[in-house]
């Protein structure tokens, strides 16, 4: 998604309404779109206190390794310039 252009701030929260309309109990977010995603949430009627933004993956993944339980489903979505891959890395790690 970080190719989007003047469409990228629309999309993101398209996702983040998505989010809050599937009922996910919290939605986490890195970097400079988490804004966004956190917005389209909101509107969509997702409370603010399910929602955590991080300026950047490493921060997000050492937040969700002290969060998450072992039966806790996650989706991780994000672009290859994100970096998103290192949050599972950090999650997974001992």
């Amino acid at each position: 998604m970080a190719e989007l252009g003047e469409f990228a701030e629309a999309l993101h929260e398209e996702i983040g309404a998505e989010a809050a309309k599937n009922n996910i109990d919290v939605l986490v977010a890195a970097g400079e779109t988490g804004k966004w995603y956190k917005n389209g949430a909101v509107k969509a009627g997702m409370k603010e206190e399910k929602i955590y933004l991080f300026p950047d993956t490493l921060s997000a993944g050492d937040f969700l390794k002290k969060f998450l339980k072992e039966e806790d489903a996650v989706l991780i979505k994000g672009s290859r310039r994100a970096g998103m891959e290192k949050i599972l890395e950090i999650v997974r790690a001992k």
